[in-house]
């Protein structure tokens, strides 16, 4: 019996806590650790499924964050480029100061204002996307 392709690649979110900022109601602060086991590569793939695990965010800018994040893992293999082009759209599109982390293992922490933050995976890596003060 073969294992389709999308279940070869296991991911694992633990939401170790979330902690609101009481000082400050336009800030949030988060802490993820993210850990995504390799699987298949997803290079250029238009039909990769977005799974938002978490958002504070106004849905057209969740779609948009989605769209942006799909032309740069067409256009970019290196992560860091990929977050690098995400940031700059964003930048563009919504104002600064956005922050954005891509990667298969990484834990956060961070501070983000209110209605600008979203987490979610794409394909095979975690998109940690948000916008600072």
């Amino acid at each position: 019996m073969l294992i389709p392709p999308v279940c070869l690649c296991a991911c694992l979110l633990n939401v170790l806590s979330t902690t609101l900022s009481h000082q400050d109601s336009s800030r949030i602060s988060v802490y993820f650790q993210h850990e995504t086991m390799a699987g298949p590569e997803n290079s250029g793939s238009t039909d990769m499924k977005a799974v938002v695990k978490s958002a504070d965010m106004a849905e057209p800018m969740q779609s948009d964050a989605i769209e942006v994040a799909k032309e740069a893992m067409e256009k970019f293999n290196i992560e860091k480029d990929i977050a690098q082009h995400i940031k700059k759209e964003f930048d563009t599109r919504h104002g600064s100061t956005w922050h954005c982390i891509v990667g298969r293992n990484f834990g956060s922490f961070v501070t983000h204002e209110t209605k600008h933050f979203i987490y979610f995976y794409l394909g095979h890596v975690a998109i940690l996307l948000f916008k600072t003060a």
